[in-house]
């Protein structure tokens, strides 16, 4: 074989090594820096789903005792009112972003959360419209229960939820 052409194999395998070597480098990196994003995404997945859920159960709180006939509905919306939830807000939105962007794997556990809020929401209405008619002059122990129940099944999903979020930063 010829020298020039062995020179130009030896330079053109140098410069292919360099180019694979570039490509494989910036691949790594890339796939560190979206791991690096994917945790960071987690982390706040698992906060503002905490104060979410947190605020589910701050405002359904209130509604047991308006259930026991121990304050009225017009006191629960006035504590509601005081409590300046201001700070909850946004939390909802967040949690919906990150499993939709970034954590796909978690749907069906933030799915559930939801669901069972909506259970929870569906009991106050019924409740709201059953004490509009009979005001605070009786109890309500089948919505107490039924609310009870719902509120059980929201902080099993929650706990569902967190442990989804931590099974996926492992």
């Amino acid at each position: 074989m010829n020298l020039g052409v062995q020179i130009l194999i030896a330079i053109f395998t140098i410069m292919a090594s360099g180019v694979i070597a570039a490509i494989v480098s910036h691949r790594l990196n890339e796939s560190k820096d979206e791991r690096a994003i994917k945790m960071q995404k987690l982390e706040e997945l698992f906060i503002h789903a905490e104060r979410f859920c947190n605020a589910v159960f701050r405002v359904s709180a209130t509604c047991l005792s308006v259930m026991a006939n121990k304050i009225t509905y017009n006191d629960m919306l006035d504590i509601q009112i005081d409590a300046d939830n201001s700070a909850d807000i946004g939390h909802y939105g967040k949690c919906i972003m990150i499993v939709k962007f970034y954590h796909n794997e978690i749907q069906s556990a933030w799915d559930l959360v939801i669901s069972c809020r909506d259970e929870i929401n569906t009991i106050q209405a019924e409740f709201r419209c059953e004490y509009e008619k009979a005001g605070n002059t009786v109890e309500y122990p089948q919505y107490r229960r039924k609310y009870r129940d719902a509120l059980n099944a929201f902080s099993k999903a929650e706990e569902g939820l967190m442990s989804k979020i931590i099974e996926s930063v492992q």
